[in-house]
């Protein structure tokens, strides 16, 4: 598995909000052009980035939701520790 997170980039002028604090990326903010949403897998790692490129911070994606993206820090070196994650009986979680 590689160690390298896909890149997410956002339309022009819609970093503001997150540069304010705020931690969900929308759907509609997503440049399709660069970015596909098709091409992103439930629950996978990504880097948002403005639409000048400047990393933004880091994210878990859901390509069929209005929010796309839930940031969770602030560097791309920092990523989910999967041994932190707390499943129920009720769902499905891989073992890490």
């Amino acid at each position: 598995m590689s160690n390298e997170l896909a890149s997410l980039y956002l339309n022009k002028g819609r970093e503001r909000r997150l540069n304010q604090g705020h931690l969900w990326v929308y759907s509609n903010e997503i440049d399709t052009q660069k970015t596909s949403l098709k091409s992103f897998t439930p629950g996978e790692q990504v880097v948002v980035h403005s639409h000048q490129g400047k990393a933004l911070g880091i994210a878990y994606i859901n390509p069929h939701s209005l929010i796309a993206a839930r940031l969770f820090g602030e560097s791309p070196d920092i990523g989910i520790i999967r041994s932190l994650i707390v499943c129920t009986p009720y769902q499905n979680c891989p073992v890490a």
